[in-house]
């Protein structure tokens, strides 16, 4: 007897970012600032305002961890889910 062939699996789709690590934008100094943490954050206009995003997360716990670190180098970053 042949056995049967294995059941393909494939890779879970990877969640859409949900969680959004953020700081002030106050000007080009708070994004040079920004980008000196995390090299590609950018501005973009969030539905509460403009802010520098620093990551994207789909998990909130990534995300917090982040926070930890950029508010250990002196940066008020904070969690938001739009």
């Amino acid at each position: 007897a042949v056995a049967p062939p294995a059941p393909i699996t494939q890779a879970p789709p990877q969640a859409a970012p949900s969680y959004y690590v953020v700081t002030d934008y106050n000007g080009a100094a708070s994004l040079e600032s920004a980008r000196g943490a995390v090299g590609d954050a950018y501005v973009r206009d969030f539905s509460n305002g403009t802010r520098i995003q620093m990551g994207a997360f789909s998990q909130e716990s990534s995300a917090r961890n982040l926070v930890n670190q950029l508010q250990g180098q002196g940066i008020p970053a904070q969690v938001i889910s739009p």
